[in-house]
């Protein structure tokens, strides 16, 4: 408990915490205890979150992910081996060192051209839900086929728990050179929370602040890093991720864009803001990787010709964040699969009924 307060005093001498920060703090910690004994974040906790990050410019998450990380150390892992071909730990830390520059690391051809058409049919072929344009509009989604002559929506997402129980996404979730890029970035054990395949279509003639096509940054835990695959080719008219290089880091996003709070932003305001040559969009062939830091300032471009296939996984510091269903695995790959996961449990909490 002596311990806790001093990491605490130290959180708040650190940030140079106001007055006004006091509130938001409390609830931030009342958040981390409610999160340790039902599993599920506070919405006003994760409000007060999204506000410190606000108003420190970033620092709060930093310093809040240091107390995390010194409870969660790294897990320690019988291999590296997996889709990015590392040979050793110096491999894993120069991808690291890219990201932590500037904000995003990117793989062209990392997936097999066979996973790329496994993925890709059980998009064409599996059951999907049809986001409506407005969170309001929620009873009004639609579940099936997705069918590209009769688009409902911007996005048709995927069912989280059949992706997880699928035994090729149980191979990426358990590859052990994401798991190691993730872990040496966030400096702590990482944690699977976010599995996720979407389609981004060309429904709507005008980017849409829900369906994120608009710049935003992400708020999902304390820290996180996301691993985006292109399943579909993607060029410059259909929907590539863009991001803003070195957004990632404390200090990058101004008060002008941070004082409205989590909010979308309008391409003339990032353009404004930032040189253009620190606007990345990413193009690539399918089976392009994007691996993100997605504190920073992103949006999927708004899609004008086609449709654009994304497969995603997120891993993150600490459970603490945004609200999500819970999903179960109900089947094993093989017996492997099982036992790494088995072994990892704190890795796959979230999955694991």
């Amino acid at each position: 408990m002596y311990f806790a307060k001093r990491m605490i005093f130290f959180f708040l001498r650190k940030i140079k915490i106001e007055a006004v920060d006091i509130k938001d703090l409390r609830n931030v910690l009342i958040g981390f205890k409610v999160v340790k004994k039902e599993n599920y974040t506070p919405p006003e906790s994760f409000q007060s979150m999204i506000n410190l990050f606000c108003r420190t410019k970033g620092k709060s998450n930093q310093y809040l992910h240091k107390i995390i990380s010194f409870f969660n150390p790294k897990v320690k892992l019988d291999n590296y081996s997996g889709i990015l071909k590392l040979n050793s730990k110096k491999d894993i830390r120069n991808i690291v060192d890219q990201i932590r520059n500037k904000g995003y690391y990117v793989v062209e051809n990392a997936l097999p051209s066979d996973i790329v058409e496994y993925l890709h049919s059980y998009g064409t072929n599996m059951n999907c839900r049809s986001r409506p344009l407005h969170s309001s509009e929620s009873s009004n989604a639609l579940d099936g086929k997705i069918d590209f002559n009769n688009l409902t929506g911007i996005h048709y997402d995927f069912n989280e728990e059949n992706l997880i129980n699928d035994s090729i996404v149980q191979n990426l979730m358990t590859d052990r050179s994401l798991i190691a890029v993730a872990q040496e970035y966030l400096g702590c054990m990482p944690r699977s929370n976010v599995t996720a395949m979407w389609w981004h279509t060309n429904f709507e003639k005008a980017p849409n602040a829900e369906a994120a096509t608009m710049w935003h940054f992400d708020m999902d835990h304390v820290r996180w890093l996301k691993f985006f695959f292109y399943i579909t080719d993607v060029d410059s008219e259909s929907g590539p991720h863009s991001f803003v290089e070195g957004t990632h880091k404390p200090g990058s996003i101004p008060d002008k864009l941070l004082q409205r709070g989590y909010a979308r932003i309008l391409d003339e305001e990032i353009e404004e803001t930032y040189p253009r040559e620190k606007i990345i969009e990413f193009v690539g062939p399918k089976g392009t990787l994007i691996i993100e830091d997605t504190i920073g300032l992103h949006k999927g471009k708004h899609v004008v010709n086609g449709a654009r296939l994304l497969f995603q996984m997120t891993y993150s510091d600490h459970m603490f964040g945004g609200s999500y269903s819970k999903r179960k695995f109900h089947t094993f790959k093989d017996k492997a699969t099982e036992q790494f996961i088995m072994k990892n449990k704190e890795i796959y909490k979230k999955y694991i009924a």
